[in-house]
């Protein structure tokens, strides 16, 4: 598992139009299953990983099959990402409005220009 104070980090992967169709078709199949593309290619990725490491388990820790972890985790993280998105919409949209920067140059006008110590 990793650190919690890691980022994340980003991996492009490079797929014929066709092989990318299909990953979406079973996406729309598999849509309870499946929140994202990234999140059917991290499980696909993670399923395959794990189906090639021995099974450790141990007193110590448990090393058996997070997958229902993962999930959850790839969950949060689509939805983390979807929000990152929208949060930047929102202040795009928030930046360039006339309204907003109106208001702004009123309350602007009313602080005051020194520090007041009292």
């Amino acid at each position: 598992m990793s650190n919690t104070h890691e980022r994340n980090q980003q991996v492009n992967v490079v797929v014929t139009e066709d092989q990318k169709a299909r990953w979406k078709q079973h996406l729309d199949e598999n849509g309870a299953e499946f929140q994202s593309l990234s999140h059917l290619i991290r499980q696909a990725v993670e399923k395959e990983v794990s189906s090639n490491e021995p099974d450790t388990q141990t007193q110590s820790g448990p090393t058996r099959d997070n997958s229902e972890v993962l999930e959850a985790i790839g969950r949060l993280d689509d939805k983390l990402q979807g929000f990152e998105t929208r949060l930047a919409s929102i202040e795009n949209g928030v930046r360039h409005d006339p309204n907003v920067r109106e208001v702004a140059n009123q309350l602007f006008e009313h602080l005051p220009t020194k520090a007041v110590f009292r």
